[in-house]
């Protein structure tokens, strides 16, 4: 297993690897996988390329692999039109700067206003910070909102997102870390399937943009039960060709809260580490641009405790995030002034 959300907010992730991995029951049913390792290539085959606008890159913080795709102001990603067909699932890890207001938009292929044909999935109600994870479903006269409980999304880390649409039945259904989170009994209208589809905007594209980060991002056929779509968020995804690693026993990495947090101006970042191995510690602000390097070495297995002193940072929320081997974790840190 190569992602585990804990408690708190800390996220456990297998790193970088090249090959896309589908599980048994998902095999054959890709319609489209965008994991931004650094390329807008669709992986899966089906030639559904990316092309990255309005200043949209990449970051080497990520849930999969070994980057994201960085988005923020106008930024986004837009692809060709794509046949999503009457049945179809839609999964994606997401993680969104603090302190948000307004649509933050994952992923549609309809532009924004309450009854173009189409459909949309964001986070956050029109101008307010609700953290609701929502479908916006119109078939351009009748539209229905599919809406997770208010404060579903936590901003600042790594959250699996997902949505599943069976237009046969007129059900769209919204999954969170795993768990379903929509009422399934809303009936939706009958939208438009082929269409244009962007990341990180609604088409064409700068308006309501995710302000953060979005990793692999995956369109399926068919509608993906509860435990499909958990088996997928916790598979390890990625398998490089001719490299055993992914054969191991995980390994247990304990990253913990940075003491004291929040903190001014200095505070401590301890870990633990069951073997010996080669450590990264950075600091991130939640854009994705790197602030500081503690630690780049070979480390001995054991705790761990890094004193970090930050006189040089502004106020806010910034993001630790700990590599030893393949695996990684990250936590976030406030500094006050």
């Amino acid at each position: 297993m190569n992602t585990k959300i804990r408690a708190g907010g800390l996220v456990v992730l297998l790193g970088c690897i090249l090959l896309p991995f589908l599980s048994s029951h998902a095999e054959g049913k890709l319609i489209a996988r965008w994991t931004f390792n650094e390329s807008t290539e669709d992986v899966s085959g089906n030639g559904h390329s990316l092309t990255l606008q309005n200043g949209a890159t990449y970051s080497t913080v990520s849930a999969e692999g070994s980057h994201s795709l960085l988005l923020g102001k106008t930024a986004y990603a837009s692809a060709g039109s794509i046949d999503l067909g009457e049945t179809f699932s839609i999964t994606s890890w997401t993680l969104l700067n603090p302190e948000q207001t307004n649509i933050q938009t994952i992923i549609g292929n309809c532009e924004g206003g309450s009854r173009i044909d189409g459909f949309k999935l964001f986070v956050n109600n029109w101008e307010t910070s609700n953290k609701c994870v929502i479908v916006e479903a119109s078939d351009g006269v009748d539209r229905t909102d599919v809406t997770s409980p208010e404060n579903t999304f936590e901003e600042g880390f790594w959250n699996h997102v997902a949505m599943t649409a069976d237009l046969s039945e007129r059900v769209v259904c919204i999954y969170y870390n795993g768990e379903l989170v929509s009422d399934p009994s809303l009936v939706v209208p009958i939208f438009q399937t082929i269409q244009p589809i962007v990341i990180g905007g609604m088409p064409p594209g700068a308006v309501y943009n995710w302000q953060g980060m979005i990793d692999d991002v995956a369109i399926y056929e068919g509608v993906l039960s509860e435990d499909e779509i958990v088996d997928l968020m916790n598979a390890p995804s990625q398998v490089k060709a001719g490299d055993d690693d992914h054969l191991r026993s995980p390994q247990s990495i304990v990253l913990d809260q940075n003491y004291p947090n929040p903190f001014n101006p200095s505070t401590t970042i301890s870990y633990s580490l069951t073997d010996d191995n080669y450590v990264r510690l950075q600091v991130y602000d939640v854009n994705g641009k790197l602030i500081a390097n503690l630690v780049d070495e070979l480390q001995e297995s054991g705790s761990h405790h890094i004193p970090f002193h930050a006189d040089f940072l502004p106020s806010g929320v910034h993001l630790c995030r700990l590599e030893a081997g393949v695996y990684s974790a990250m936590i976030k840190m406030v500094r006050v002034d």
